[in-house]
């Protein structure tokens, strides 16, 4: 039953009244349901995909709660790719089966390799929504931009005699550079290695510099030993003529 509360005021006074609005019932009973293994469901790798297969029961729904964590080497951005498979003479909604794709930054995560570990209270605050299929989706692609710093979610729900067969694809781009650091937000702070850089080419600089040196001095050497000659000659010259 629902109960609308009114407010009366006066110039005087005021008191409330109550009116009955609306009645409403509800029920529920449990049911039975056939678990659904969900096999592996991590990977730490750039590309892959996890597969799982169409099922169909006559008795009992078959009940799958699946959660798969992909944690790629550092790359710019990683492409994901669902692909749903369903029964043709059955149509499927979305309290049948339904997929939730988030991320979490990496430094706030405690996933350790282990199937359906949950994400820390800290990476639920900071976790970002990516995307939602249900129903009589087939397939949907997305992309985690800046994936270097995050873990990807996907978290398949069935309830449903037909289960749908799904696979679950993605691919890296544009890796960074091996020697990588993260400060504790996640974000990725790159070596310093560019002073060392010049450092190395300056001291390879000095053997060219040195040689440039020592063959302008034989150069103006010669310079002068060659002005000197040229004089004397000059001056024997001379003394030929006024003899």
């Amino acid at each position: 039953m629902l109960r609308v509360k009114y407010y009366h005021s006066f110039k005087n006074n005021s008191y409330y009244s109550f009116e009955d609005r609306a009645k409403f019932s509800a029920q529920y009973k449990f049911m039975k349901s056939s678990p659904v293994q969900c096999g592996h469901t991590y990977s730490s790798k750039n590309k892959g995909r996890f597969v799982s297969q169409l099922l169909t029961s006559e008795t009992e729904p078959l009940h799958e709660d699946c959660e798969y964590v992909i944690e790629p080497p550092p790359h710019r951005l990683l492409h994901l790719h669902l692909n749903i498979q369903q029964n043709k003479h059955t149509k499927l909604g979305c309290s049948d089966w339904e997929v939730f794709i988030w991320t979490e930054p990496r430094a706030l995560s405690n996933h350790s390799g282990n199937s359906g570990t949950p994400a820390t209270k800290g990476a639920k605050k900071n976790s970002e929504n990516v995307g939602r299929m249900c129903g009589g989706e087939v397939g949907r692609s997305f992309t985690v931009l800046d994936s270097f710093s995050k873990i990807i979610h996907i978290r398949m729900s069935v309830l449903s005699k037909n289960k749908p067969g799904y696979t679950i694809a993605w691919n890296s781009e544009f890796p960074l550079p091996a020697q990588i650091k993260q400060d504790r937000q996640g974000s990725v702070i790159l070596p310093d290695i560019q002073p060392k850089r010049i450092a190395s080419s300056a001291n390879t600089l000095k053997p060219p510099i040195i040689g440039f040196v020592l063959l302008a001095v034989s150069i103006f050497l010669t310079g002068i030993q060659c002005t000197h000659k040229l004089l004397s000659n000059k001056e024997y010259m001379y003394g030929l003529q006024f003899t």
